[in-house]
């Protein structure tokens, strides 16, 4: 019965995030972790379910990028879904989208194919100003057995002059009249350093005002590291009032290993224990183990949850996560699930697979796998850097280049690909400023790519 609860919470949370990532059709190069942009751009996706009845993979749908710009830009996809009791292949989503110039994004629009109706009807759609920031949002959720969407979100977004997000004006779509409602106001506050200081919520009240809802207050170290994170409530008293607070632990090498979450016990007016998270790294700051614990307030004494392994190729890039849930009876840690990802010689992900683990078996079972395929195009398309944030100099250069990035962030990751395609050098990248020996290079045009806290710049760089 064990067994059986925890596939069902795995399954669970597989299918969530797949339904809300098919529902929101996310914009170019981000629809998938671990791929690179550059030369390759992705052709195809081809998703697969398991069918325990026939013991074989069941292609459920399919995503078609059907145009490009010249430089390698999606500006349309379409994803067509398997029709099993009809044995035919329908129309389900599609999008479009737009573009500044080679880097920065001007709208994205996408649809959701309505069957009963015979047409298509718009689901998702995302405006953005001339330096890449959304400034207007929104979705709604289709409810494929009524034929009408269920449930919807709308955002409009403020910036500060340092292009920082300010303010957030969050509608929700009601269904009963079929219009957007005022729902939140989410405003952001930065200290000096351009880092977040404090997000608070005000939510509107039917009874036609905005009320304080939530508050969130960060704390740095000297090196800039958030270490702390206290979240109040405004309660039925009309006060702020402690709600969860949680301390982060940083090594020498900058990376966290010991995050606690307490949560604030009103009656005692004192924080109690809650969550402890331990991570653990390998020598080049790549992260290969996560555990959690629980405090036990019966036995006050911390209790094991739940562990997940990382692996990782030659190129850094992520190959499994496996996932293992404590057994506090056998005291032991037991496979729950696990998601490995496959890719070609240029570091393009290729495959996905996720697989639940069978105890009473002892064997791992399919539930479901992706297959993508990737071409290739003319690295001359691809334009010089066009994001002043980030300063690669000496370009030509002959032994060295220096990358400066011009504002704070948590996580680096840079790749630079020869001629033909292929990965020549890669690093985690910790601070502002790096120098990168490139002496041994060959001579001729280099493509190099950084990935900042999820967000990529691409250019070319001479080597002579």
């Amino acid at each position: 019965m064990k067994n059986l609860k925890i596939l069902f919470l795995s399954i669970s949370l597989l299918f969530i995030v797949l339904s809300l990532e098919a529902q929101y059709f996310s914009l170019p190069d981000s629809i998938f972790d671990d791929m690179i942009g550059g030369k390759y751009v992705l052709d195809s996706t081809y998703s697969y379910e398991w069918s325990v009845l026939n013991h074989g993979w069941m292609n459920t749908d399919r995503l078609f990028i059907t145009e490009r710009d010249k430089y390698g830009n999606q500006k349309r996809s379409k994803i067509i879904k398997w029709d099993e009791e009809n044995s035919k292949w329908d129309d389900w989503k599609r999008n479009e989208q737009a573009y500044y110039d080679s880097l920065h994004s001007h709208f994205f629009i996408a649809f959701i194919y309505d069957l009963k109706a015979g047409d298509w009807k718009m689901s998702d759609s995302i405006f953005y100003n001339r330096k890449g920031k959304p400034e207007f949002s929104w979705f709604k959720v289709w409810d494929p057995d009524k034929y009408r969407f269920s449930r919807g979100k709308r955002v409009k977004f403020q910036y500060t002059s340092a292009d920082l997000v300010s303010k957030e004006e969050i509608d929700i779509f009601d269904t009963i009249s079929d219009n957007w409602k005022a729902n939140q106001v989410v405003s952001y506050q930065y200290n000096e350093d351009r880092l977040l200081e404090v997000q608070q919520v005000k939510v509107w009240k039917d009874s036609g005002f905005w009320r304080d809802s939530l508050k969130i207050t960060y704390s740095y170290n000297n090196q800039l590291q958030n270490i702390s994170i206290l979240q109040e409530k405004f309660n039925d008293n009309d006060f702020w009032e402690n709600e969860q607070l949680t301390n982060k632990e940083f090594d020498e090498n900058g990376n966290q290993y010991e995050v606690y979450k307490y949560r604030w016990n009103t009656t005692l007016q004192q924080w109690d224990n809650w969550n402890r998270y331990f991570y653990n790294y390998e020598s080049n700051s790549l992260l290969i183990e996560t555990v959690q614990q629980y405090w036990e307030n019966d036995f006050q004494k911390w209790i094991n949850l739940n562990k997940t392994i990382y692996e990782y190729n030659s190129l850094l890039q992520k190959t499994s996560v496996l996932q293992q849930f404590w057994d506090a009876f056998g005291n032991f840690w037991l496979n729950t699930s696990n998601y490995t990802y496959s890719y070609d010689d240029a570091g393009n992900r290729t495959g996905f697979l996720f697989r639940f683990w069978d105890e009473e078996y002892s064997e791992w079972l399919n539930i479901y796998k992706d297959a993508n395929w990737w071409s290739f195009f003319d690295p001359s398309s691809i334009s010089e850097f066009q994001i002043n944030k980030v300063i690669v100099f000496p370009n030509p250069a002959t032994s060295d280049i220096n990358i400066a990035i011009n504002h704070p962030f948590q996580d680096c990751y840079l790749t630079i690909y020869a001629n033909d395609g292929q990965i020549v050098y890669s690093e985690i990248i910790k601070n502002s400023q790096v120098r990168i020996d490139i002496s041994q290079f060959p001579k001729g045009v280099y493509i190099l790519r950084l990935v900042i806290d999820r967000e990529t710049t691409t250019g070319k760089i001479m080597v002579y």
